[in-house]
């Protein structure tokens, strides 16, 4: 838990449960959200969104030591500092020779993903800012990007969205390795091509997580970072994110950034608490709950149920239907406790704590008891910044076709690897 040690259950509790989630909610429980879709919200819902998270911060933890004991781990401090503690080894070979024409080829496919995203928008919003369009024509566009996109959403979420900053983590991990200028070069390459894929809608907090991520990756690779990177990290990214606020939102009073009830700051502390409140309002008093049924439009057709859009995009409707009939709102992502609700109510929040839990608990110990290859850190880091505690529960925990596709797309390469491998073996 040393904030100089940053890892995947450290940043889980710091970040996304006591700074977005547990204070959010305290000042929420408070009336001190005044211009926020929480005050429309009866006293009753804040009661049982405050005491839901209070449960979520405490059966979270306990779903992790159930999985600690099931793999009958002693000591996962240990386990912790030894992978840090081991040197960075190549995947299959000294200079990984076998495996890097597979690493270039599916990054080249991640670039040529990333140009089509672009190519297949109607509007790119990034390119509009620079344009000098208005906020509310940029905003129509961000939801245009999203969720009218009219090209395939698997090339744009799959092969340019998720596999493009794993890959520029893993060229960054082969060049901290080896020194190597064809590394960085790749590195390079890819960072670019990441900064271009998370900005593409003018969406601030990707790039800025992204980033976030090479502290994971020194921690993994050394051990720990010093102090002072992270504080000075707490302290740049909220100005990042003020800063680009104001660039794109074009906000003329100053004075409102430091409002709870306005601009950046009352998105930063109630942006991720305000729809487990809405969650907890409008089902099933207003909406009935969705079963499962939001889980995927293909495994809908194929099992004969009707499918219904998820939670996130539900209250989005119910709150601002005239912003979402005008394409400028999006969903509004909240504590998977949320969406847990909306889809099986009382027994999905007592349920989805543990399971979560016992989920990322595996998955962290999985990566700790590997191997400590670039490939396994690419994939590590990547995993450990984008954990998804806020976003859904259905369609990340239960059924999360990306997450599934991309650890597909590295099992296919470690294949086509050793077949590599085995075929010049056998011709020398």
């Amino acid at each position: 838990m040393a904030l100089t040690r940053l890892n995947m259950i450290s940043y889980i509790f710091y970040f996304y449960l006591v700074i977005q989630t547990f204070i959010a909610v305290l000042l929420a429980v408070n009336h001190l959200d005044e211009n926020s879709y929480i005050a429309l919200c009866s006293d009753e819902t804040k009661i049982y969104a405050w005491l839901s998270v209070l449960y979520a911060m405490i059966v979270l933890p306990l779903g992790m030591l159930i999985a600690t004991k099931l793999l009958n781990v002693t000591s996962v401090k240990s386990l912790f500092n030894q992978y840090t503690f081991n040197h960075i080894s190549n995947f299959i070979s000294r200079k990984d020779s076998y495996i890097r024409i597979f690493l270039y080829l599916f990054s080249v496919l991640a670039i040529f993903s990333t140009i089509y995203t672009l190519i297949k928008l109607r509007h790119a919003p990034l390119f509009a800012v620079f344009e000098g369009f208005d906020p509310i024509i940029l905003a129509k566009y961000r939801i245009e990007a999203s969720r009218g996109f009219e090209g395939n959403i698997y090339i744009k979420n799959i092969l340019a969205k998720m596999l493009t900053p794993v890959m520029a983590y893993i060229f960054y991990s082969y060049w901290r390795n080896t020194r190597y200028r064809k590394d960085l070069v790749w590195f390079l390459i890819m960072f670019v091509t990441t900064f271009f894929i998370l900005t593409y809608n003018i969406a601030k907090a990707p790039f800025i997580e992204f980033l976030i991520g090479f502290i994971f990756l020194s921690v993994l690779a050394k051990g720990k970072v010093k102090l002072r990177t992270i504080l000075s990290c707490a302290l740049i990214a909220p100005f990042l994110i003020v800063l680009l606020w104001i660039f794109i939102m074009g906000l003329d009073d100053i004075t409102k950034i430091f409002s709870l009830n306005y601009g950046p700051l009352k998105r930063i502390i109630f942006g991720q608490i305000t729809g487990l409140f809405l969650m907890l309002e409008i089902f099933p008093s207003s909406h009935e709950f969705i079963l499962g049924r939001s889980v995927s439009r293909i495994l809908s057709a194929l099992f004969g149920f009707q499918y219904i859009q998820g939670a996130h995009r539900i209250i989005m409707e119910f709150v601002n239907p005239a912003a979402v009939k005008l394409g400028t709102a999006g969903v509004m992502c909240t504590l998977f406790v949320g969406d847990a609700w909306a889809n099986f109510g009382l027994i999905g929040i007592l349920i989805s704590p543990i399971y979560v839990g016992i989920l990322t608990q595996l998955f962290y110990l999985y990566f700790l008891k590997s191997k400590k290859t670039p490939i396994h850190l690419g994939l590590f880091t990547y995993l450990s910044v984008h954990n998804f505690v806020s976003a859904g529960f259905v369609s990340v925990y239960i059924y999360n076709a990306g997450i599934f596709a991309l650890v597909l797309i590295f099992v296919i390469i470690a294949i086509f690897a050793k077949v590599n491998r085995k075929i010049f073996q056998h011709s020398v």
